[in-house]
């Protein structure tokens, strides 16, 4: 973008005012925190300058400020603050470093934060005035206490002196800031200062900070050390042997007498008070005892009956977990109830020469049932939260009703003495995942090979968008090579329908409150703090599947962004770069080029440009005219911290 963009991504959105005073050596500030899609247009010149004028005017004069400006979907929310106590030629320096730091870390991102030693700039295209963030960043101090003794005094000394600035900035400060200080030794004095932004609660406030008491005691923080800090999106402390904040109109607190213990209570006291406290704790076992057996039997009850009642008896799920998923009664196809007998017997009661792997929530056996080859997957009692029991449900009968030689078929289920059971076909082959990451296995997969496991895995993803028979739009939300099987001949078998929507037939997505899926795969949209849920967004994960499928690298391996990798080598005429040497000899250039194109396409950050599954099955067979893509979702700055952030903020079960 111009010049103007780049002067004008200044002043937004703020996280937590930094102090004055040197950083501490080795750890550089400031600290960029970029997320979300990135957008070309979204910035209108004119939108911009005005939220800077605002943000620079309000923040100089009081040292906080927020502000909104734009409207009709182009609203822009903003947010920056300065140390109290601070200069103000002092402010306006910091933030213009802020500013520079944000057009360089963060270009174009539509979230981002800047963390400077003495201020914070914060900016979003999402109101998160009164939301609390949980991003942290601990700096260490160089120099540490020595001696097991004095490293325990200093950590219960920081402990409790924290604690009591927590309160007073939470509770008793409108500027949501406090400083105080105690003595660690005749010759040592520790300066400490705690701060909220001032758009949180009493309650956010002292909920940050008292989490970032306990992050910054950790070994990996700042754990004996003479010094450190934390810096937060909502909150913000440090603590130093010199003294880095101004003091305001006040003595700085000594915070280091803290109130004594009374008398050791008498013996007869003691005796009551040990009668106390057996009592309560056989109460507290039995009632805790009484309710462990209650949920037991509602566990039971409860799975009952979501595996054996279809989901539109559950359309109770505020979250839209299940969603609303209807089967016509003539259509529907009833899943097999097998007897935990049965799966004992065919798996030789579950033993490991029967196993064929595990994971999070269980293991997965092989058996043969009516002569069969069979795959069990089976889930402990205790392995299954609530929401995992409800996505059982949803894979029993949404699966069932399905026919198409890309899906793997599901047999049936079995729900008994507190196992959880379903009964796939059997695959001979491993999954997808595993070869493109094994490189023996990965070498097998010739350029035909591959092309038409492309194809079928589009071929699978077109029935499920348009041609299931229960004549609804599923949209599998977890497409990944982990979860494409393949067979004894290297047929595709589209698995895991776990996380899954259904979209009625007049919608075209679906809003939720929670994300769902594996990172690198998921669709720009589906990020907070609006998921929305559409055909396209598996589009997107197919997008990324078929760039695996013709690069070197998998998602997961690359140091980077792999789509917006692609994207620049593609623009540069550079792409045979990025191709898998093992298909170079039987790939054609003017194929593998087309091919990287519709993945590029289907990777698009606008998903309303994104080709439908119909029309990428048409794409691949050569029938379609291939546009210019436009430029990936996600930008790659900051590459590594955000992969980190986004690993630590979805929601994947």
């Amino acid at each position: 973008m111009n010049g103007r963009f780049n002067f004008v991504l200044l002043f937004f959105y703020f996280i937590v005012v930094f102090p004055l005073g040197g950083k501490s050596d080795g750890n550089p500030l400031p600290i960029s925190y970029c997320g979300g899609p990135t957008s070309n247009t979204f910035f209108d010149s004119n939108l911009n300058r005005d939220l800077f004028s605002r943000l620079n005017r309000s923040t100089v004069e009081s040292g906080y400020s927020t502000a909104q400006v734009g409207q009709d979907g182009d609203e822009l929310y903003g947010l920056a603050m300065c140390q109290p106590g601070m200069e103000k030629s002092d402010c306006v320096n910091c933030l213009n470093v802020a500013n520079n730091a944000m057009v360089d870390k963060c270009p174009k991102m539509m979230n981002a934060t800047i963390l400077c030693d003495n201020c914070t700039l914060r900016y979003s295209n999402a109101n998160f005035f009164s939301s609390l963030d949980d991003y942290s960043h601990c700096m260490p101090g160089v120099k540490n206490a020595t001696g097991e003794d004095q490293k325990s005094k200093l950590n219960a000394l920081v402990n409790s002196s924290m604690s009591i600035l927590s309160k007073v900035a939470a509770f008793n400060r409108s500027e949501k800031y406090a400083v105080g200080k105690v003595n660690l030794n005749s010759s040592v004095t520790l300066y400490e200062l705690v701060q909220c932004t001032r758009n949180l609660s009493n309650e956010q406030c002292l909920h940050c900070l008292s989490n970032f008491v306990k992050l910054l005691l950790l070994p990996n923080c700042s754990s004996g050390s003479l010094g450190g800090r934390i810096l937060g999106q909502s909150c913000y402390l440090r603590f130093e042997t010199n003294q880095f904040f101004p003091v305001i109109n006040e003595e700085i607190p000594d915070l280091t007498d803290s109130p004594t213990p009374g008398p050791p209570p008498s013996t007869p006291a003691r005796k009551y008070i040990l009668m106390y406290v057996i009592t309560s704790i056989v109460l507290v076992l039995i009632v805790s005892f009484s309710i462990f057996g209650m949920i037991k039997i509602r566990r039971v009850r409860r799975a009952n009956a979501v595996l054996k009642t279809p989901p539109h008896d559950l359309e109770n799920d505020e979250n839209g977990i299940i969603g609303s998923f209807e089967i016509e009664q003539n259509t529907r196809i009833e899943p097999v109830q097998y007897s935990l007998a049965t799966l004992q017997a065919v798996t030789e009661n579950f033993s490991e020469r029967k196993k064929l792997g595990g994971g999070a929530f269980g293991q997965v056996f092989q058996g043969i049932i009516d002569g069969e080859k069979v795959a069990i997957k089976k889930f402990q009692e205790d392995s299954v939260p609530s929401n995992r029991l409800l996505e059982l449900g949803k894979e029993v009968w949404l699966l069932a009703p399905l026919c198409h030689r890309n899906l793997v078929k599901l047999l049936g289920f079995c729900i008994e003495a507190g196992h959880y059971i379903l009964v796939y076909e059997f695959i001979e082959n491993k999954d997808l995942g595993r070869h493109l990451k094994d490189s023996s296995l990965r070498q097998s997969l010739d350029w035909e090979t591959r092309r038409r496991i492309i194809e079928e895995i589009a071929h699978g993803l077109c029935y499920l968008h348009y041609e299931s028979r229960n004549k609804k739009r599923i949209i599998h939300c977890d497409l990944k090579a982990e979860n494409i099987l393949l067979d004894e001949r290297n047929v595709v078998k589209i698995g895991d329908f776990g996380l899954s929507r259904i979209l009625k037939a007049n919608k075209t997505h679906e809003s939720s409150r929670v994300t769902v899926g594996t990172p690198g795969y998921i669709a720009p949209e589906l990020w907070p703090p609006t998921p929305m849920y559409s055909p396209e967004a598996d589009v997107y994960s197919f997008g990324v599947l078929l760039l695996e499928l013709i690069t070197k690298w998998t998602v997961f391996a690359y140091e980077g962004f792999l789509t917006h990798d692609v994207w620049e080598h593609w623009k540069c005429n550079a792409m045979l770069e990025m191709i898998d040497p093992y298909i170079v000899d039987d790939c054609s250039e003017d194929e593998a080029l087309r091919f990287t194109q519709i993945g590029l396409l289907c990777v698009q950050g606008d998903r309303q440009k994104r080709p439908d599954m119909k029309n990428v099955v048409n794409m691949l067979r050569g029938g379609a005219l291939l546009h210019e893509p436009s430029y990936p979702g996600y930008y790659p700055a900051e590459r590594q911290q955000q992969k980190k952030t986004w690993l630590s903020r979805i929601i994947k079960f």
